[in-house]
């Protein structure tokens, strides 16, 4: 079954139908027409009484970057390049501190714009409650519109007074730019005063640090001569270097030595040429004289032979220089062997003091490395001290200098023409809405009503065919009459008669049909007697009332025309006739309980049409209707009848019409017209196809004339006769 209601319900869900609601509208155009005229009309003297409110504005550029008319830089510099910049400024031109500025550079709290509000008569609002009172109310009524993708600002202010509003608006923009300079300049003495206080402490620590260098170099005894090593590095280059002079001094003296000492086996003209001691002057001296004793020589033996005395002379003269020239050469010997042996001492002195100097100096090192960190520590502090006496000359030339954060392009001017309210355009707009707001009333009301108005929603939402409709029919107790009048009608008898040919049109045949309902009143009762009448028009019909449930039913309709009949021709004959109770008559609960022959419950009411009524009960009839007796005499009823029409119960009264539809070749259903949602008849719809039983269509009752649908109702529209139908 939910299975069924499932696939059901998605096969209708897939169509939309519009026609509802333009029907709906249809029906209240004229109720919508006059609410909006109503409405229009009641809120024109509200929107003509409404004060007229000014707006002005003043449009500032803010800048991109600073002017750089000083080459010193400022204390605080923005960067108009970050995403924050130009919406960070927009809030601060509305911010409480620039309304507060302006409000008090206008001298709002005594303006009798801004008047004061009194919370009581003996408790005067304070000044700081109405200086706030006007800061919220300006703040309310004021706008920042940046452009877009520019530096320009609009700043709008809204007032009932053309000129207040223009002067709140130039107000705000020059409090605005006055707060930015006035921050700047606060800034920068405050780093000026932090910058001087951070000076007067780097002076003391200076001070403090070079009194700690004084006491290290005291203590460790050392001098600031080209560093605290310079001099002992001086001194230890000078030793070096007469180390390197005694060492060469020392060579030189080993090298004459030693070539003094190969030369006293050498000819005197051979030594004299050694350059070591050819300079020397005794040397040179003797070399002369050797020369020209030599040579007187050579000239005597020119003259005289060699005993001759004056050559033995000349001879004696040469020994005695070669003499003279080897006491020389052992004297030079003796005297180079002792400057030889100096030149070592000294050497090895200096040798000995360069590593004495060495090693003094290796032990100055540490000290070096503890004088250099003071010293650093001392310049790196001087030269803190001097960037910072820099900027503090710096900021005492820019401390006045006053750099606006923006410009005010176009001033605010009071304007001619008040900006609201623009009273023609609410009046449309009142129209508007309230044509909005009705159309969406209606389309609410036609999405929520979910029943069943005509043919068309039929197929729609119950996905079945709807067979016919009938207008809404007045009748009281007498059926019979009532028909009879109804078919005399030929309009009114077209529409069941419709529904008459819709049946046997089809190629099926439905000998026993069944007629139910959702409710018990939705005049099923009535749908069944009309069919049978039509049915009974040229074939034998037969009407069977098997609805328990309902306490007057279509059995006590018929037979109290019946009995009304019989009281008419009793009044005419009185001893011809006996009235029988209609509780007495017997009818399909006999025939089934008591086994009574069911032509004998038969009663005639037309020429073809035949009633059967349903009897009383003497069980639930839940046990009677479940017997197999009941199709056993429907189908015998069948072969005696061209047509039976059956009757059925409510389907939400109870199970009896399920009992009964499983015996019956198709059931037509019964719907009152705007009564019940689409979903509730679907639920009971779904009970008679468990049975397997087929639903032939759907008779749509009490039908709205602006939901007709088929020519034959339409015509009975038109046609109808007032004293037929009340």
């Amino acid at each position: 079954m939910a299975l069924s209601i499932i696939e059901n319900g998605k096969k209708l869900e897939s169509t939309i139908d519009f026609s509802n609601f333009l029907k709906e509208f249809k029906k209240y155009r004229l109720r919508v027409l006059l609410v909006v005229l109503a409405i229009t009309l009641a809120s024109f003297p509200l929107i003509n009484g409404m004060t007229p409110q000014y707006t002005a504005t003043a449009t500032i550029v803010l800048k991109a970057k600073t002017d750089n008319s000083t080459p010193i830089d400022q204390v605080e510099d923005f960067d108009a390049t970050q995403a924050e910049y130009y919406p960070t400024q927009a809030e601060l031109l509305q911010s409480k501190t620039v309304i507060e500025a302006a409000a008090k550079k206008l001298d709002l709290i005594n303006s009798p714009i801004f008047e004061a509000e009194d919370k009581d008569e003996n408790t005067p609002q304070s000044k700081e409650d109405h200086l706030y009172s006007i800061i919220k109310a300006i703040k309310k009524k004021l706008s920042i519109s940046p452009v877009r993708f520019s530096q320009l600002v609009h700043v709008s202010y809204e007032s009932k007074d053309s000129e207040m509003s223009a002067l709140v608006a130039n107000a705000v923009v020059e409090s605005y730019i006055e707060q930015q300079e006035q921050r700047k300049i606060e800034k920068t003495q405050q780093a000026q005063q932090w910058n001087n206080t951070r000076m007067s402490e780097l002076k003391e620590k200076i001070k403090q640090q070079k009194a700690d260098i004084d006491k290290f170099l005291s203590d460790n005894g050392l001098l600031t001569y080209q560093g605290v090593d310079g001099f002992e590095t001086e001194q230890l280059a000078l030793v070096n270097d007469r180390l390197a002079t005694a060492k060469e001094k020392r060579i030189t003296a080993k090298a004459n030595y030693n070539t003094i000492s190969e030369a006293l086996g050498y000819p005197l003209e051979d030594v004299a040429t050694l350059p070591s001691i050819s300079n020397h002057a005794q040397l040179q001296d003797l070399r002369i004289a050797l020369i020209q004793a030599k040579r007187t020589l050579f000239d005597l033996q020119k003259m005289y032979g060699p005993k001759n005395r004056q050559i033995l002379e000349a001879n004696a003269q040469i020994k005695a220089i070669e003499l003279q020239t080897t006491a020389l050469l052992k004297e030079l010997k003796t005297g180079l062997y002792k400057e030889y042996q100096a030149a070592i001492e000294r050497e090895n002195k200096y040798r000995a003091l360069l590593a004495e100097q060495k090693k003094d100096f290796t032990a100055l090192a540490a000290k070096k490395d503890t004088y250099n960190t003071m010293k650093l520590d001392l310049d790196k502090t001087q030269e803190l001290y001097e960037k910072i006496f820099l900027r503090s000359k710096e900021q005492e030339l820019t401390v006045l200098y006053r750099e606006p954060v923006a410009r005010l392009l176009d001033a605010a001017t009071p304007p001619h023409k008040p900006s609201k309210p623009n009273k023609a355009l609410l009046l449309i707009m009142v129209c508007a809405m309230t044509i909005i707001f009705s159309l969406l009333f209606i389309i609410i009301k036609s999405a929520l009503n979910k029943s069943i108005n005509n043919l068309t929603q039929v197929n729609t939402r119950l996905g079945l065919q709807g067979i016919g409709e009938l207008i809404s029919l007045n009748y009281i107790d007498e059926l019979a009459l009532f028909t009879k009048n109804f078919f005399k009608n030929s309009y009114s008898a077209e529409t069941v008669h419709a529904i008459r040919t819709t049946i046997l049109l089809d190629d099926k045949p439905w000998p026993i049909i069944g007629l139910a309902s959702t409710e018990s009143t939705e005049s099923n009762e009535l749908n069944s007697y009309l069919l049978a009448y039509s049915f009974s028009q040229d074939r034998s019909t037969l009407l069977i009332d098997l609805d328990y449930r309902k306490e007057i039913s279509l059995t006590e309709a018929i037979l109290m025309q019946k009995e009304n009949e019989v009281d008419t021709k009793k009044a005419e004959n009185s001893d011809d006739f006996e009235t029988v109770p209609t509780s007495t008559v017997m009818g399909v609960a006999e025939a089934l309980e008591q086994k009574h022959p069911i032509n004998d419950c038969l009663i005639k009411i037309e020429n073809n049409l035949t009633f059967l009524p349903r009897g009383t009960l003497t069980e639930t009839p839940l046990i009677t209707l479940a017997s197999e007796e009941l199709g056993s005499q429907l189908k015998e009823l069948s072969k005696q009848f061209e047509q039976v029409i059956v009757n059925l119960p409510a389907m939400t009264e109870s199970k009896d019409a399920q009992l009964i539809a499983r015996h019956l070749s198709g059931v037509i259903y019964t719907v009152q017209a705007g009564e019940l949602s689409a979903n509730h008849i679907l639920a009971n719809i779904e009970k008679v196809k468990q049975v397997q039983t087929p639903i032939m269509g759907v008779i749509l009752n009490d039908v709205q004339n602006d939901e007709l649908e088929t020519e034959e109702a339409k015509q009975q529209l038109i046609h109808q006769n007032d004293d037929i139908l009340g």
